[in-house]
């Protein structure tokens, strides 16, 4: 009789597939982002962290494909990045990184470099930066769509880390995504000695693919992103959200990485829904 297979687990962690003392755990913003959007299944996270591990081969053990994302999605999505890096090189110096030009290395040497000689008055675009980083006991990884550095007129750099998406609205876990490359910036630049300012993080989506906006405030609110996106990223048929308060995901996520146990990050995605202080989980 066949027996299971059995992986390895870490420190009795149910999610880890990393074996004790064989150093930190690879993951990625988008593993995270994904989980999010998948109502948090923690089989597609415990899936995702072996395969970062071990690689993908252990599927065609089991007689399984992983299932390509559609052509036309792919494309789609493809399109529109461009359409917003052709509109910033009208305007701005326009670095595209390894993972733009299909390399495979880390480029936490270019953005440091960039950030550390970067003259005031002068602003430059990081195109799909692939920043490589370890944080507490996890090793991060992941190709940022947009970073710009600006330094100002008084010498302070400051930071823009933009989630390019080919969809209706900024969602809740396109915010989680951005707030990991805050962390992963911060840190690489913290590491560097390279001082900073400021780093905002924010979404940047399609002008034509958002409803019509049903009050005053929702028209004031697209005007306010439309222009912020012609402003910060010569992108004039894009709106770009801000997110307003990171404060509360920082600290939130620096907690995480720091703890060798597993942790929870609890999310509010919607402010007008009271917050239950119990739930039922089982």
């Amino acid at each position: 009789m066949d027996q299971p297979h059995q992986h390895p687990s870490r420190n009795g962690d149910p999610y880890s597939t990393v074996p004790a003392g064989a150093g930190p755990r690879p993951i990625s913003p988008t593993d995270i982002s994904q989980f999010v959007r998948l109502d948090q299944c923690q089989r597609y996270l415990r899936l995702r962290l072996h395969d970062r591990f071990a690689g993908d081969a252990f599927l065609r053990e089991y007689g399984v494909d992983p299932q390509a994302i559609p052509p036309l999605l792919t494309r789609s999505g493809a399109a529109f990045e461009q359409s917003v890096t052709t509109a910033m090189q009208a305007r701005y110096r326009v670095v595209e990184c390894g993972a733009a030009a299909g390399g495979q290395t880390s480029d936490n040497g270019r953005l440091v470099a960039l950030a550390r000689s970067l003259p005031p008055g002068q602003v430059v675009m990081l195109v799909q930066p692939r920043l490589i980083v370890t944080i507490g006991d996890w090793r991060l990884r992941g190709d940022a769509d947009i970073v710009r550095l600006e330094r100002d007129a008084d010498g302070g750099l400051r930071l823009l880390i933009v989630d390019v998406k080919s969809s209706v609205a900024a969602k809740i876990e396109h915010r989680l995504q951005v707030a990991f490359y805050d962390r992963m910036t911060a840190a690489l630049l913290d590491a560097a000695g390279v001082g900073y300012a400021d780093i905002q993080t924010g979404i940047l989506y399609r002008t034509g693919s958002v409803p019509a906006a049903e009050s005053a405030g929702d028209l004031l609110q697209l005007a306010t992103e439309r222009r912020l996106a012609a402003d910060l990223l010569a992108m004039p048929d894009g709106l770009l959200e801000l997110v307003e308060r990171p404060e509360g995901l920082r600290p939130a996520l620096e907690r995480a990485f720091a703890t060798e146990r597993p942790a929870l990050v609890n999310v509010l995605t919607d402010p007008s829904v009271a917050y239950p202080r119990r739930s039922n989980l089982a």
